[in-house]
């Protein structure tokens, strides 16, 4: 009896040890059920709060908001949308480095080569994102997002008939897909092929109908085919959709500017700058409004901002030390080309406005060395080329 006793205890004991021990693995995966859900509460409360600051434009705000969020489980969708959101801002240097740290890490994800290349393509740097886009498809020639990345680097770098087939190379991989359509549309409307911009934008529309820079672009094709009517119904729908998109206020800008509506180009562009005030190029329009009006103060203000956010509008720097020149501020002139010359010594549009300014300066000899130089990278078709060696003739006679 002791030992029927004895078992009947060691079973019932048994039965107990086996209940707690279901018991704590409950509890333990209840709290780890807890956990996540905190966590997963915490990621949407920084998400929301990153979205809140670009609606708000709190740029910085919004930047912090998203790497916190990105950090508490490394969601790439996350990543995507604060890269994405820091490119559409001309935050490019900033959006390079989030996705540069990211492709590093993660060595074999195709995503990560492809945000890494976006962010090369947006800050302007051709071959970094070329050799990027060009391992894409060899590691995939199925990949439309490698051909797509790889097009619009050849672009980038003046090889547009490259660029245009691995571009349609794409758009056959996945017709269905906007962002390819877009991208071979604004490489055709780089080439004044306005036309065939046009039906590639449009078919891109077509897929994302409710899209505000889709319709913004559009709008674009059509200013440009010369239909302002309907471009202008296409800037309307986009901010009708988004009222801080840069872009569309932009491209309505350039519309106005062009009916000779300066009142309205200035307000559209004053937009541009306010939603976008990293994108150099807005603030290079907002300079040229500005200039044909003849006021210097308003349009150096605007030349400086895009002279000094990276990447520099192309242009804005010529233009700048022109103005100065002409107002004979030539120190001023000269303290802006000091900082330039350090950034990019070798640029053509950094090495142009130099020799100017040497000229203006009366120092014929560096000048002259500043005109050669320019005139030893330009291409043969560069149209600032007639006017450098016009000015070598000048110096020559003066010496």
């Amino acid at each position: 009896m002791v030992r029927v006793r004895t078992l009947a205890h060691l079973l019932v004991a048994g039965t107990l040890m086996t209940a707690g021990a279901c018991g704590a693995a409950e509890k333990q995966a209840a709290e780890a059920a807890k956990k996540r859900d905190a966590k997963i509460a915490k990621q949407r409360a920084l998400l929301d709060e990153a979205r809140e600051a670009v609606e708000e434009g709190e740029f910085d705000d919004a930047d912090r908001a998203y790497k916190k969020a990105f950090a508490i489980d490394s969601d790439l969708d996350i990543l995507e949308e604060h890269v994405m959101y820091l490119i559409t801002v001309g935050r490019t240097t900033d959006a390079e480095k989030v996705a540069e740290k990211y492709f590093n890490a993660n060595t074999t994800d195709p995503k990560g080569y492809e945000l890494y290349a976006e962010t090369l393509i947006a800050g302007g740097k051709g071959e970094q994102a070329f050799e990027v886009a060009s391992q894409m498809v060899k590691f995939d020639d199925k990949n439309p997002a490698g051909y797509e990345k790889r097009g619009r680097a050849h672009v980038l770098l003046g090889r547009v008939d490259e660029g245009l087939v691995d571009l349609q190379k794409a758009v056959e991989l996945d017709p269905a897909s906007p962002t390819y359509h877009t991208a071979l549309g604004l490489a055709m409307h780089g080439q004044k092929r306005f036309n065939e911009a046009g039906i590639e934008l449009l078919a891109a529309l077509k897929r994302k109908p409710n899209d505000s820079m889709a319709n913004a672009l559009v709008g674009m094709a059509r200013r440009d085919q010369g239909f302002d009517d309907d471009a202008k119904t296409y800037f309307d729908r986009a901010i009708e959709i988004d009222s801080k998109n840069g872009r569309a206020w932009f491209e309505l800008g350039l519309l106005y500017n062009r009916q000779q509506k300066q009142a309205e180009a200035e307000n559209a562009l004053a937009r541009a700058v306010q939603y976008s005030p990293y994108e150099s190029r807005f603030w290079y329009g907002y300079g040229e409004i500005y200039r044909l009006q003849e006021r210097d103060d308003e349009a150096i203000a605007a030349y400086k901002k895009a002279v000094d956010l990276d990447p520099p509008h192309p242009k804005a720097l010529p233009k700048l030390i022109t103005i100065l020149i002409d107002r004979e501020e030539l120190d001023e002139a000269e303290e802006i080309m000091a900082v330039q010359l350090d950034r990019y010594p070798d640029q053509l549009t950094v090495v142009l406005p130099r020799a100017d300014l040497f000229f203006a300066q009366k120092k014929w000899k560096l000048a002259t060395e500043a005109y050669q130089k320019f005139l030893s990278l330009a291409p043969e078709t560069d149209p600032e080329v007639p006017r450098a060696q016009q000015a070598l003739v000048v110096l020559k006679k003066k010496k």
